[in-house]
């Protein structure tokens, strides 16, 4: 789950396109939300965004984390493997 609501609202959504709307069922891959980064950063908020992964949910089997992984465009934190 990505904590995306207080950019979100503080920005009154602008810099969003969501993809999907509450109550769709969605599928491993699916794309759920667009953003551009510039036009937040212009609005002077963050572009840094906790990733938040519940454990007691049936549906995640593990969290993986990536050895020597930092803060880096394109290079993945963690990894969920599914059910």
């Amino acid at each position: 789950m990505y904590d995306l609501h207080l950019t979100y609202y503080r920005n009154s959504g602008r810099g969003f396109t969501p993809r999907v709307k509450t109550g769709d069922k969605i599928k491993q891959g699916q794309l759920l939300l667009e953003f551009d980064i510039s036009e937040i950063e212009h609005a002077g908020l963050s572009v840094i965004t906790p990733v938040l992964i519940p454990d007691d949910q049936e549906s995640v089997k593990s969290v993986e984390l990536i050895d020597g992984a930092g803060v880096t465009d394109g290079v993945p934190l963690l990894r969920v493997h599914l059910h």
